[in-house]
C-alpha cells in the first residue's frame, strides 16, 4: 500500500485545483488530512471522497444527501448523461461507475472487471470513458453528472 505521507503529498499538491474547483461551484470543501478523505458540500448533496492509497488506487466516491442518505441508488435509476456524453456514471451498478471510482472494480463487487482492476485506474476504460486524473478533475465529473440526474432536475 502508498505510504501515508506519500498520498498526503499528492492531496496537498491536487489541493490547489480542488480549492478553486469548490470556489467556481459554490461548494464548501472539508479535507481531512489525518483521515485521508474529503468531502464537498452543496445542499443538499455531499461528495465524500476516501484518499487513502491515492494514486495507486483511486479513491472511494460516495454520494449522499445531507442526512447521509446515499444517492447513488436514486442517481443509478435516472440514467440521464449530461449533454455530448453518451452515458451517465450513475447506472444500475448502485456505484459511481467510472475509471477513478475504487468501488466500480470487480475487487470491490463494482461491474468493472474489464479494466484491468484498480491499480490499472489511470488507463482504464474505454476510449470514449470518462478520464479524471486529479481529484479536482473527478470532483467535476461527479458534479456535472449530479447537475444532470434526472433526480436532481
Amino acid at each position: 500500500m502508498v505510504p501515508r505521507e506519500v498520498t498526503l503529498a499528492l492531496l496537498e499538491a491536487d489541493l490547489p485545483g480542488l480549492e478553486a474547483w469548490a470556489h467556481r461551484h459554490a461548494c464548501r470543501l472539508d479535507v481531512d488530512r489525518e483521515g485521508l478523505s474529503l468531502k464537498a458540500f452543496r445542499e443538499p448533496v455531499v461528495v465524500t471522497g476516501a484518499l487513502d492509497g491515492y494514486r495507486a488506487l483511486p479513491p472511494v466516491w460516495t454520494v449522499t444527501n445531507t442526512h447521509g442518505a446515499d444517492l447513488v441508488k436514486k442517481l443509478s435509476a435516472s440514467k440521464s448523461p449530461p449533454p455530448g456524453v453518451t452515458s451517465s456514471i450513475f447506472h444500475g451498478s448502485g456505484v459511481i461507475c467510472a475509471p477513478f471510482s475504487r468501488l466500480a472494480y470487480k475487487e470491490n463487487k463494482g461491474p468493472h472487471g474489464d479494466w484491468g482492476g484498480m491499480a490499472n485506474w489511470l488507463n482504464a476504460g474505454a476510449p470514449n470513458d470518462v478520464r479524471a486524473t486529479t481529484i479536482g478533475d473527478m470532483l467535476q465529473v461527479i458534479w456535472l453528472h449530479l447537475t444532470y440526474a434526472k433526480a436532481f432536475a
